[in-house]
Parts: C-alpha cells; sequence; structure tokens
C-alpha cells in the first residue's frame, strides 16, 4: 500500500502498525513530481505527474 498521512500522526500511524513492516519513501510537496526514495534514501522512481496521469488515461480510451 502507498498512502499518504499529516506528519503530525506520524507517530500514532505507526505505534499502530507497531510489527508491521513499513516504510517512509517520500513526503508530499507542491513539485508535480512522484519521487520514491530506496533504502539509502535514493530516488528509484521519479516521475512527472502530468506524464503518468496521461500514461494513466489513456488505458481507459474514450472513457469520459
Amino acid at each position: 500500500f502507498l498512502l499518504t498521512i499529516d506528519p503530525g500522526n506520524k507517530s500514532a500511524f505507526e505505534a499502530h502498525f507497531d510489527g508491521v513492516p513499513l516504510a517512509q519513501i517520500g513526503v508530499t510537496t507542491r513539485e508535480p513530481r512522484l519521487v520514491v526514495n530506496g533504502p539509502a534514501g535514493r530516488p528509484v522512481i521519479d516521475l512527472n505527474l502530468p506524464d503518468l496521469k496521461a500514461v494513466w488515461q489513456k488505458t481507459f480510451g474514450d472513457l469520459p
């Protein structure tokens, strides 16, 4: 699962899932990019959001 949480809720979120493997892989920013960092903290995915949206929408053809 990939999800976002308010930074102020990070400790409570992590406490709720104590014992379950999880990792913070990034932060939400105003920049229109999806950047996913690997375990070493370096980006393993760095993609432009408008391009990702276009590819995703293309999958649905002419659906509104």
